[in-house]
């Protein structure tokens, strides 16, 4: 894991003790949420004035006048959605002429809502979810992908050496079907050990009660990333599994639509992904004004703790959003190991890398970049 500063590792103790303790084990949402209370809503920010436009998109979308309105859930309040927060917040959704309205859904609610056309328009989903759906007569398709690479950690109580020490014990996920627990499932299994037999598994919604429920033992483990993975860490936690160093690359949060939906929504796909692609370009350039724009949404108020976690997702951010299909097939996996109907899915039959294509074409990247 990373080294962070002591005085990060303190400004995480403290966000924990701001989270008022644990919260006893929860039952997934049954729909779209909004983030817990204590998360203010941010201050209108003005829009950066560096970046690129694409095929005058920008331009355009600006002189229209009227923003086109777009539904779009996201399902973490960790680094996991550090895109979809800054995109809102630094006004870059707004300055492709749309009028995105984020809600927090869990996974497996927002994958059904997507495929039933109803409430939502664009996921940031779980790339583990989503071929659950479409094995059962689903029809979503991935245009992009938030991260590519390992981003969560399995973390335990002092004392636990390995996964095969959960035995008899219990573990928590933020969501039923989500990426945490399709991944924490698969993990067990792979090292012996039967989910819900062999390692009970609770749901607790809030990543920074999930924390405080190892730091307070109800719990012997938590599937966490980042800055929550660190927080727990800071608390005595030990790492039980590391994704990034597991040699499984896995796609992350991919932006996800129903297939019948993209035809006529292509121009303005295209400008959110230009809007998403403007946040990871000031995730790796600009990590300190990255973490002003997401850090309320992830319930810290320390920007410095915010930063740090921002420049570690980054590393492991195309800056082209790309969906590796070897990735995507680590992720059909961990998706096979719980459902296994879905080994029959081939990655390239839940990807339209069309959109990307294009926007690499008009030179958008290579200017926004500075060609590098």
């Amino acid at each position: 894991m990373r080294a962070w500063p002591a005085a990060i590792a303190g400004a995480l103790i403290l966000a924990l003790g701001a989270c008022g303790g644990a919260s006893a084990p929860a039952a997934p949402a049954s729909g779209p949420a909004s983030p817990p209370a204590s998360r203010a809503a941010s201050p209108q920010q003005s829009a950066p004035a560096s970046g690129a436009s694409a095929a005058g998109a920008a331009s355009g979308a600006a002189a229209s006048g009227a923003k086109q309105k777009v539904r779009a859930g996201y399902l973490s309040h960790s680094t996991t959605s550090a895109i979809e927060f800054i995109s809102k917040n630094a006004g870059l959704y707004d300055k492709y002429g749309l009028d995105v309205e984020l809600d927090f859904i869990k996974p497996a609610i927002l994958t059904t809502a997507l495929n039933a056309g109803k409430d939502v328009d664009v996921g940031y989903a779980s790339a583990a979810n989503i071929p659950t759906v479409n094995v059962k007569g689903g029809d979503l398709v991935m245009l992009a992908a938030s991260a590519q690479g390992g981003i969560f950690d399995i973390i335990g109580t002092p004392g636990l050496t390995s996964i095969k020490d959960l035995k008899g014990k219990k573990a928590a996920v933020t969501s039923t079907g989500s990426t945490t627990d399709l991944l924490l499932r698969k993990v067990l299994q792979d090292n012996g050990l039967v989910p819900e037999k062999d390692v009970s598994i609770v749901v607790i919604g809030d990543d920074s009660a999930l924390v405080a429920a190892l730091a307070t033992k109800q719990v012997d483990a938590i599937v966490n990333s980042e800055p929550f993975s660190e927080l727990a860490l800071s608390q005595g936690g030990v790492v039980l599994y590391d994704q990034s160093k597991s040699g499984e690359r896995a796609v992350q949060t991919p932006v996800t639509v129903k297939r019948s939906y993209l035809p006529a929504h292509r121009d303005m796909l295209k400008r959110l992904l230009m809007a998403n692609m403007e946040a990871i370009h000031m995730m790796k350039t600009n990590p300190d004004e990255a973490a002003r724009y997401s850090a309320h949404d992830m319930g810290l108020d320390d920007v410095a703790v915010v930063s740090k976690a921002i420049q570690h997702a980054a590393e492991g951010m195309d800056k082209d959003m790309n969906v590796p299909l070897d990735y995507l097939a680590a992720s059909l996996k961990i998706a096979a190991a719980n459902v296994p109907e879905v080994a029959q899915l081939k990655p390239e039959d839940l990807v339209d890398l069309s959109l990307l294509d294009e926007i690499r074409a008009s030179g958008f990247l290579d200017k926004l970049y500075g060609g590098k």
